[in-house]
């Protein structure tokens, strides 16, 4: 019996130890189906989005570990929302930060194939207009093909280029709009063959010692 548990444990060992041995991998970068990107905007009432908060074409470029070839899908950024006072920091790009939002990878039937829920992030743009990035921390997946991966571990990062000039409007970025090719990025879920090949393993190596 004591043996019995003992190897219960290693069981679920090897698979808390496969689980944490994913490491944070591209999911899904995005750019315009033309030239400079997708567009996007930052409204009068302070809202980052995709212009007109729509579905825009894009050049999606999967990982290879996704069902999915590389194509033409839509990309959809709303509800990010700027909050706090903008901060004017070197080489005159001016940042504030964000509080939640959406981005949204479908395909040209308007399907969600991947999505990321946001909690915080940080809008930066340099004040001429000459481009900077929007960064999320972790986020969370949604969409079909949301399985794939731990479901907090998503980050985006999206460069923004060719900006109209910043302007502040009591302490906020106000009206703007540009251009942004983005990355998805995010931890996937360990393959049930790793978790299988790694706990047999941990449970071979037991057994040896405990005959020995």
């Amino acid at each position: 019996m004591k043996i019995l548990n003992k190897l219960k444990w290693v069981a679920a060992f090897a698979i808390v130890a496969a689980s944490g041995t994913a490491n944070a991998t591209p999911v899904v970068d995005y750019s315009g189906s033309g030239n400079p990107g997708v567009a996007m905007e930052i409204t009068d009432t302070g809202v980052f989005q995709t212009a007109g908060a729509a579905a825009l074409s894009s050049f999606l470029n999967w990982s290879s570990l996704l069902p999915l070839v590389d194509g033409v899908g839509k990309i959809r950024i709303s509800g990010v929302q700027l909050i706090n006072n903008a901060v004017t920091q070197f080489n005159s790009v001016i940042s504030q930060e964000t509080s939640g939002g959406l981005i949204e990878a479908l395909d040209n039937a308007n399907n969600v194939l991947l999505s990321a829920t946001f909690t915080s992030g940080v809008v930066s743009l340099a004040a001429n207009g000459a481009g900077s990035q929007f960064t999320v921390g972790l986020a969370t997946f949604g969409g079909l093909y949301a399985s794939y991966f731990v479901p907090t571990s998503a980050t985006h990062t999206v460069s923004l280029i060719n900006w109209s000039p910043v302007v502040l409007n009591a302490q906020t970025i106000g009206k703007s709009a540009g251009y942004g090719n983005g990355l998805i990025a995010g931890t996937q879920v360990p393959e049930p063959t790793t978790m299988f090949l790694l706990g047999s393993g941990i449970l071979g190596a037991a057994l040896k010692r405990k005959r020995a």
